[in-house]
């Protein structure tokens, strides 16, 4: 085979008017197919070392042409990211300067409205406060004094021309809370009628119970002294016979005691002279452990020598079989190439055959393995 030429492959230029044209669907395929044509147009000779350096140089090429083609694609990219940013605030100023405007034409009107509504608010206001007053909770369990005031306040209110178009139901409002606040105080004035009958004879009551405790008090006391005298009695016997009871239990416990004394004195002789024996037989039995650690030891050391010897003569002998495994298969291999570059017709010789090998063997030469 031989080399062609070599030519240089020129870098394309993209300006950004070219970019709303270029960058859509197939836009790149003639800058690819040209790229193409002049990379596949070159057929090196693999057999030298120019041949080879010329296809690194068209595949560098390409790969230039790769970034001379997506960096201003990039660029329009990122242009057209931040257009719809651009456009949505444009779009929100617009809404915005557009409220404004029809707030502002529409100004009058609202105060107007506002105007009335703050109106009429405020005889709701003042016509709630009257339904409060004739609805104030818990009314039917406040005192008359303080139904009395709250119909004071109700009264003090005028129904005149300020209520407007709310005069005639302030008025209606007003006699109604008025009539349930009277009805209320009647009710009340009855009810702390009947509380202070009832506490009147509360009183009565509490006074005759007063007299009849104090009586039993009285009875409770003569009583409580009578068995205080009894108790303080059999207390008293009970003193004496305790102190008869301790004398007799202090005899006794010294009796106890002298016992115990001469017992723990018999059981110590015995418990030194049986520890003499058993820290004899301790010591004895020490030596005969010694004695037999020691012999064990030597065994086993005698035993560990013998089998990193073994393993080292077994690590050998596999070694030696590996590399003369390696050595077949890599002959093989050498053979298999060289008799198929004579199939094609040229000579492969055995040196590069070897270093070709080599490459295959060290990851140098891709797609392909050594399987050993």
């Amino acid at each position: 085979m031989t080399e062609q030429a070599s030519t240089e492959l020129a870098l394309p230029t993209i300006t950004q008017e070219q970019y709303p044209a270029l960058y859509v669907s197939g836009g790149l395929d003639p800058y690819y197919q040209q790229i193409r044509n002049q990379v596949l147009s070159e057929v090196p000779d693999l057999t030298t070392k120019k041949g080879i350096a010329r296809i690194k140089s068209l595949a560098a090429m390409v790969s230039s042409s790769k970034v001379a083609i997506e960096k201003p694609g990039r660029e329009y990219l990122k242009q057209l990211k931040e257009m719809p940013k651009v456009i949505e605030a444009e779009l929100r100023e617009w809404n915005q300067k557009m409220d404004a405007l029809r707030d502002e034409v529409r100004q009058p009107v609202t105060e107007l409205e506002e105007k009335e509504k703050a109106r009429i608010a405020a005889l709701d206001q003042r016509l709630n406060e009257i339904h409060q007053i004739g609805s104030v909770a818990g009314l039917d369990i406040l005192p008359s004094e303080t139904i009395t005031a709250w119909i004071g306040k109700l009264e003090a209110i005028a129904i005149d021309d300020t209520w407007n178009e709310y005069q005639d139901r302030a008025q209606a409002a007003k006699e109604a809370s008025k009539v349930k606040l009277e009805s209320f105080l009647q009710t009340r004035l009855q009810w702390e009628a009947q509380q202070a009958e009832i506490a009147r004879l509360k009183a009565e009551q509490e006074e005759k119970d007063r007299i009849q405790r104090e009586e039993q008090i009285k009875a409770q006391a003569r009583h409580e002294a009578e068995q205080q005298a009894l108790r303080d009695k059999i207390a008293a016997e009970q003193r004496e016979q305790a102190a008869r009871d301790a004398q007799l239990k202090a005899e006794a416990d010294a009796k106890e005691a002298q016992q115990r004394l001469e017992r723990q004195q018999l059981e110590a002789e015995e418990q030194a002279r049986i520890a003499a024996a058993q820290a004899e037989e301790r010591e004895r039995l020490a030596v005969i452990q010694a004695q037999e650690a020691e012999r064990q030891r030597q065994i086993d050391e005698q035993n560990r020598i013998a089998q990193e010897e073994e393993q080292r003569k077994a690590e050998a002998a596999a070694k030696a079989a590996n590399i003369e495994h390696q050595k077949l298969i890599n002959n093989e291999i050498i053979d298999d190439m060289q008799a198929a570059a004579a199939a094609k017709g040229f000579q492969l010789s055995r040196e590069m055959a070897v270093a070709i090998l080599s490459g295959m063997v060290f990851g140098k030469v891709r797609h392909t393995k050594v399987q050993y």
